[in-house]
């Protein structure tokens, strides 16, 4: 009797924490008749507490039923289970609003697949339950109200008479409801980060950064750029990229990130910004905050997605730079756009082959018409939209201008992936900045290991031509990679004989060769496609042009031009075929920039330490002659003369300079700024 009394008295203890009952004994009783009326009742009207017998244990949750909360429903299925003799856990959650569980699985603990061939409990026993949070609560005043979006919808549809008359539609509702559900702003956030801008200005006075308030003084958009990016874009300002499509803050900003590509062939972080809307004028504030930070020095191209308010803000700001939409972005729609096509396999290889495969612009505007007619798509709107801008996003008409190998914002978007480990979706703007301040001293430390391995060691010739081996002395080992694969495709190909009107045409222009390079593609490892290029060789001067283009898109010479080189037993190559942008040997101001920011996460020694060795850093910079050099060195040696004679009870032997400055005590109030509010959840492209 005992064990009965304590089973019932843990069962009453189970049903106050899951129902809110007050004591009821007559609950427990082993012999209460069920109400059949019960299970007809409304479980949103409180149908739970129909079946709160003893009987509701042992039959387990059921579809539909109301609970408290998850932890709630996880008591009730684990007193089931230990009815029904088995054990439970937590499987998958979803976690939203700064930490709280929406969505919870709760299965068998033997409910997983066994690893391997040891022995385990787990038969993939398929009891389970899937626990979803309904509704949406706030807390207000200290009390937490609830509403259930579709009964809501439908009250105000019954309080408007219909619901013709509501001004609005359930989808915005939801909408509405779905971004207040997001705001869970932290106090003095923006403030926070403006502060921690202003100590990083004091720590490195090239560190750069713009507010963009509204008349209330929030926070509507943020830009800052580091002194290494402004560095390394005086070096790489050839082209960037540009995407906003990263969304990882709390507050729902966009995260836009110009990158560029180092001389490895690596993303470099150029600028990066928040952003509250994805509209003109953001934009222009964005290029022209930006173009300041740079000096004004505009790239020579650009690479974004396809989207018209990037386009305007670029031609008003940046007229002479030439802009590229992502092709990979478009190439992503072919499928739903292609979808009523009868032939809907071949058009889609057909359609890439057009964009690949046309070596001249007169034959990519006659396939293209031909393909339209063919599948019927002449009044396709996108198709045609497409043909319209062709200019940004076809390769034939692009190719004449370097874009470091990027036909896509991949590198935006892999930049993006790379903060995924350092940032989430509930992170405040300030645990943004300082996580992306952490994630760029790793990225950075990426760059000076390539750096290393492009000085210290080398990559065997697979040849034994000449010029191989001054790309080998002159490119950092990645790159010196790639030209090696145009290499080896040099083996596929082979110089087609002139046609005796060819040697005529060649007769009458002295001093130009042109040729004919066939190669023999390998698409998809088994299918063989042959390709005609036209190579032409200027002996004088040793100029050469392929209409392929790889060397004014890429940096790097083609294997046809090879193929020739080969042809004319050319020992060398001019210099101006091993660009500085990818050279090892050159002294690069920016790799010797370290991330400040990163100061609050370090300890006072060695942040003392790294702000020593940028003093040393900057002096040696301005020593670029022989006498600042041996000027230098005299006193570095007097220098280390009087610290080896140093002794802790010793003032210090000399002492020109004995002021110091403090930049860790600094009051981010002096300055007379309003304080910044934070910034509102803002609704995104897409």
């Amino acid at each position: 009797m005992a064990g009965l009394s304590q089973g019932r008295s843990y069962r009453r203890q189970l049903f106050d924490e899951i129902f809110d009952f007050s004591e009821d004994d007559s609950l427990f009783t082993e012999d209460v008749e069920e109400d059949e009326s019960a299970g007809d009742q409304d479980m949103n009207e409180g149908g739970i507490r129909a079946v709160a017998n003893t009987n509701a244990i042992e039959e387990g949750p059921l579809t539909g039923m109301l609970f408290p909360c998850i932890s709630t429903m996880f008591n009730f299925y684990k007193e089931h289970a230990r009815l029904k003799g088995f054990s439970v856990f937590k499987r998958s959650a979803v976690n939203v609003r700064g930490g709280s569980r929406k969505y919870q699985t709760i299965s068998c603990d033997k409910g997983r697949k066994a690893i391997g061939a040891k022995s385990s409990k787990r038969i993939n026993c398929p009891a389970k339950i899937n626990v979803t949070e309904y509704g949406y609560e706030e807390e207000i005043g200290g009390k937490r109200y609830s509403w259930h979006t579709a009964k809501s919808i439908r009250l105000l549809e019954v309080q408007a008479g219909g619901p013709e008359n509501l001004s609005c539609l359930s989808k915005d509702c939801r909408n509405f409801i779905e971004r207040k559900r997001r705001l869970r702003l932290g106090d003095g956030d923006a403030e926070a980060i403006r502060k921690l801008f202003v100590r990083m200005q004091r720590n490195d006075p090239e560190f750069f950064y713009s507010f963009d308030l509204d008349d209330d003084s929030r926070l509507s958009n943020v830009l800052w750029v580091h002194p290494r990016s402004r560095a390394a874009y005086e070096e790489f300002n050839d082209v960037v990229s540009f995407d906003t499509t990263y969304l990882v803050n709390r507050y729902k900003l966009p995260f836009a990130t110009i990158v560029g590509v180092n001389h490895h062939g690596q993303s470099i972080l150029l600028g990066c910004a928040l952003i509250s809307h994805e509209d003109v004028n953001t934009f222009k504030w964005l290029f022209m905050t930006w173009l300041e930070a740079m000096g004004d020095v505009h790239p020579n191209s650009i690479l974004t997605d396809q989207c018209e308010s990037m386009r305007k803000a670029i031609t008003e700001v940046m007229p002479n730079t030439r802009h590229r939409f992502c092709l990979w972005n478009i190439l992503c729609n072919v499928p739903e756009k292609f979808k009523g096509v009868v032939d809907y396999d071949s058009a889609c290889l057909e359609f890439k082959a057009i964009i690949y495969d046309s070596l001249t612009i007169e034959m990519f505007e006659r396939n293209w018409n031909e393909f339209v007619v063919k599948h019927g798509l002449e009044r396709n709107e996108w198709l045609s939209k497409l043909y319209v801008d062709r200019e940004y996003w076809v390769p034939i008409y692009l190719n004449h201008t370097f874009w470091a190998g990027m036909v896509s914002t991949q590198r935006s978007e892999s930049m993006h992936a790379y903060f995924d480990g350092y940032v989430n979706s509930m992170s405040t703007l300030k645990q943004f900045v300082e996580q992306y301040e952490i994630a760029m001293c790793d990225k950075n430390e990426k760059e000076f290991y390539a750096d290393f391995k492009s000085k210290n060691t080398v990559v065997n010739c697979i040849s034994v031509f000449k010029w191989e081996q001054q790309f080998q002395k002159a490119f950092t080992n990645s790159i010196f990679k790639l030209v090696q694969e145009e290499i080896k495709r040099m083996w596929y190909c082979h110089v087609i004989q002139p046609t005796e009107e060819g040697r005529r045409e060649a007769d009458n222009e002295p001093g130009i060769e042109r040729h004919k390079i066939m190669e023999k593609s390998i698409i998809n490892n088994w299918f063989r496609r042959e390709f005609v290029y036209d190579v032409e060789y200027r002996e004088n001067g040793q100029y050469f042009s392929c209409n392929c283009k790889k060397f004014e898109s890429k940096g790097i010479l083609c294997c046809h031009i090879m193929r020739l080189m080969s042809l004319k037993d050319i020992k060398f190559i001019n210099e101006r075929y091993l660009l500085r942008r990818w050279r090892k040997d050159v002294n690069r101001v920016h790799s010797k920039k370290f991330f400040h920011g990163g100061y609050p996460h370090m300890t006072e020694e060695f942040e003392k330490y790294r702000e020593m060795e940028r003093l040393f850093q900057e002096a040696s910079d301005l020593a670029y002659d022989d006498n600042k050099i041996k000027f230098v060195k005299q006193r570095l040696a007097e220098l280390k003369r009087d610290l080896l004679s140093w002794n802790d009870g010793m003032i210090a032997p000399t002492s020109n300079a004995q002021a110091t400055i403090d930049t860790n005590n600094v009051n981010e109030n002096e300055e007379n700024e309003r304080v910044i509010l934070n910034p509102y959840v803002t609704r995104c492209r897409g």
